[in-house]
């Protein structure tokens, strides 16, 4: 099955909205929308809550937490700039699927955007995420 292409012939990305497309777009190349939310780093053990909330997730259609970069990663910490124009907006990011997060050790096992190369904002409508988020599954 070939992907769809632009009109110059360019392969379009696939299309993320749950994790049902994740697992099915796993390794390809994908744009999806969520709701843009700023996390602390996931640890073992309890919550900190002077931790800083510098990484991020996109919370998908069937509330999946989409990560934005593997965990440890430099580009998983996400600028103040963007955590703070993006904090709880609906938004549209490309990069490559990974259904689990690649890593060289032990990590959090869950799904991630990795390669990231945009995240634009779409809206900023009543429907915001409130402050505290709930713990991925691990």
């Amino acid at each position: 099955m070939s992907r769809p292409t632009d009109t110059e012939g360019v392969p379009r990305p696939g299309v993320v909205r749950d994790r049902a497309d994740l697992e099915r777009l796993d390794g390809m190349q994908i744009e999806t929308t969520g709701r843009y939310a700023s996390i602390p780093r996931p640890r073992p053990g309890p919550p900190d809550p002077d931790a800083p909330r510098d990484h991020a997730v996109l919370v998908l259609e069937d509330g999946t937490w989409l990560f934005l970069e593997p965990l440890g990663r430099p580009d998983a910490v996400r600028t103040a700039e963007e955590r703070g124009a993006l904090e709880g907006a609906r938004v549209r990011a490309t990069g490559t699927a990974r259904r689990q997060m690649p890593s060289a050790g032990a990590t959090l096992i869950a799904p991630c955007l990795e390669n990231v190369t945009s995240v634009v904002a779409l809206d900023r409508d009543a429907e915001l995420l409130p402050k505290t988020h709930p713990e991925p599954a691990r």
